[in-house]
């Protein structure tokens, strides 16, 4: 059911501090599901999700790229339909696999803080001649935010390395570079 899946989602994301774990667990708290407890394991994969030990099952939280690498070729298909489709809408597909088999998708919605394009609007005023958005999110998510908050580039469905590498590109091109991130998979371009 619908309850199952975002339980499951929930209780892998519990031992996650990834930014999107908390609109999981905040969806499961609003439907009552209290006390999830930690997964037996948790391990983070870069770019791509979560997958957790739960119960001596293994549930896997990401993107497809986590889907395929849990072994779940053959549901590919089937999933980046929907993938597709809710990221057109804007939003952030999970697609929530246990043992290697989807079971089905959580998604999250962005909520653009109200100043956003204002402070984009001012790093440009300020002379910022480039405004950057590096995302893992997938493409049309990350384009549907950007132009809503005036972003002048944005470079989606980027590894941690991939964020890094664009840092040192702009670099190169002889741009000053400001980073600004909320999560572990900025770590290696903030640090650049």
């Amino acid at each position: 059911t619908e309850d199952d899946v975002l339980l499951l989602a929930a209780r892998a994301e519990a031992g996650s501090e990834h930014p999107l774990a908390r609109p999981v667990l905040d969806a499961a708290a609003e439907r009552g599901m209290r006390s999830l407890g930690l997964p037996e394991e948790t391990h983070p994969v870069p770019g791509k999700g979560i997958v957790a030990l739960l119960d001596g099952r293994r549930v896997a939280v990401g993107n497809l790229a986590l889907l395929t690498a849990e072994g779940g070729q053959k549901d590919i298909e089937r999933a980046g339909g929907l993938v597709a489709s809710l990221a057109a809408d804007g939003r952030t597909p999970m697609v929530v696999a246990v043992d290697g088999r989807p079971v089905g998708i959580v998604a999250v919605a962005d909520t653009i803080r109200a100043d956003a394009p204002e402070m984009v609007r001012r790093l440009h005023a300020a002379g910022v001649k480039k405004v950057v958005m590096l995302t893992g999110d997938i493409e049309p998510v990350a384009r549907a935010v950007g132009a809503q908050v005036g972003i002048d580039e944005v470079r989606a469905g980027l590894l941690p390395e991939d964020k890094l590498d664009a840092v040192a590109d702009l670099q190169r091109q002889g741009y000053t570079v400001a980073m600004v991130g909320d999560g572990v998979n900025d770590a290696p371009a903030l640090a650049r």
